[in-house]
């Protein structure tokens, strides 16, 4: 499977192009090759155009594992996978698992976003949120505390305890933006 990889200087962005098929060995492959040169020139938003791949043959299940194992690619470099923006254009037959995929990520505090046009990508993580990091895991574990209550008080958490949770999460969110 060709795949080339090249930093975009007058945009600032690390740009993957990929054609033929393409598995989860791939994906890791394209993604290690990224996170070495996102460290070397300090540039953290990643494009992926798999608009030429052939097919993308991922499982439900490696779609839902794709944060940790990009994750545990990033960890060893010394990059938190979290700091990494990304933008997937795919080609229009392509988008059967894409908003499962997108949230499944940002769901593990990452941040990336499936698009079909290029230009459309370039401008798409411009807008959109970008989440400090740990922030999501936060909120995960806020809301399984949530739940976790929920359940031993059989369905009627107090209001003093979804009080205080919810200080908690807003006091963590005020901290981190204005560090």
């Amino acid at each position: 499977m060709p795949h080339t990889i090249n930093y975009n200087p007058e945009e600032h962005i690390i740009e993957a192009k990929v054609q033929g098929t393409v598995n989860l060995n791939e994906f890791k492959e394209i993604f290690s090759q990224a996170t070495q040169l996102a460290k070397e020139i300090e540039c953290f938003h990643i494009l992926s155009d798999f608009r030429e791949a052939m097919t993308i043959r991922l499982s439900t299940w490696e779609i839902y594992d794709m944060p940790k194992i990009l994750s545990g690619i990033s960890t060893p470099a010394g990059i938190s996978a979290s700091r990494f923006k990304r933008a997937i254009v795919i080609a229009l037959k392509d988008t059967a698992d894409t908003k499962f995929a997108e949230t499944v990520t940002k769901n593990q505090g990452q941040n990336a976003m499936i698009f079909q046009d290029v230009d459309e990508a370039k401008n798409g993580w411009k807008t959109a949120p970008c989440l400090e990091k740990g922030a999501g895991a936060f909120l995960f574990r806020v809301v399984l505390k949530l739940k976790f209550i929920e359940f031993f008080t059989c369905g009627r958490p107090n209001r003093r305890l979804r009080w205080l949770c919810w200080q908690r999460w807003k006091a963590k969110s005020i901290r981190s933006f204005t560090r």
